[in-house]
């Protein structure tokens, strides 16, 4: 099976995975949503971090751009307020962070917005992305991975809710929601898209999966099966014969 990343199988309990795995050394980017502020997008490129491009509204602009290769920093107002903006490598994957701050001094590391991309790991047999959104109340729509669809995420007095647009090909597959956390799950032929939302620490954590099965191995099963029938069949065949040959003797 092709797909647009690396990919390779694993043998994992006498099963065949594919895996998305993210090269080490292969530039990507990711682009943050900064609510009421704009959108930033950066790029890793062989352990280091750099602007691509970004686009602020409700007059916001930067006013100091702080940035090193190992991070993107980036000060921000809109004449009555300032806010600073980092994005940064960490655990192998890209993590963004906005803060308030004092007009003229930078403020603390405290982040109310916070997005993770895994580079993937090779023992893993699914690919997960996590983004962190403020509370309390808050609605936004979600790209699923895998072209399989939207989902929009809605928080109401703590009580997390989904509704979801599935693109073609994509089959609804179930729907689980309890107060604080609900989760959906949809499939397309071998892949199956896993999209969960919870509120932790005051802050709602977006969890997306993407499995690959291989049906390889169950087709293998029945075959063994459809020949083990076939040697009964044979089996009876040659008892009845013998039979037959008995009777005639007699």
């Amino acid at each position: 099976m092709k797909t647009t990343k690396t990919s390779r199988l694993l043998s994992i309990l006498g099963s065949v995975v594919a895996v998305i795995v993210i090269t080490a050394g292969l530039a990507f980017a990711q682009t943050f949503d900064f609510e009421g502020v704009g959108t930033v997008e950066a790029e890793e490129t062989d352990g280091t971090v750099a602007l691509t491009s970004a686009t602020f509204i409700n007059d916001f602009e930067v006013v100091e751009d702080d940035s090193t290769p190992d991070e993107v920093e980036l000060y921000v107002t809109d004449g009555e307020s300032t806010k600073k903006i980092e994005i940064e490598i960490e655990d192998e994957g890209l993590r963004a962070s906005i803060e308030d701050v004092p007009s003229t001094v930078p403020g603390d590391d405290d982040s109310t917005t916070t997005s993770t991309l895994p580079d993937g790991d090779d023992d893993d047999d699914e690919v997960e992305t996590e983004v962190t959104i403020p509370l309390p109340d808050v609605s936004q729509v979600f790209d699923l991975p895998e072209g399989a669809g939207t989902v929009t995420v809605t928080v109401t007095d703590g009580t997390v809710t989904l509704d979801w647009e599935p693109a073609d090909g994509w089959e609804f597959i179930e729907y689980e929601q309890e107060g604080d956390e609900a989760e959906v799950e949809f499939r397309n032929g071998t892949l199956k898209v896993e999209f969960e939302a919870e509120i932790e620490g005051g802050q709602l954590v977006i969890e997306q999966k993407v499995e690959f099965d291989d049906d390889s191995d169950s087709d293998d099963d029945d075959d063994d099966d459809d020949d083990d029938e076939d040697e009964d069949e044979d089996e009876d065949e040659d008892e009845d014969e013998d039979e037959n040959d008995d009777d005639d003797e007699d």
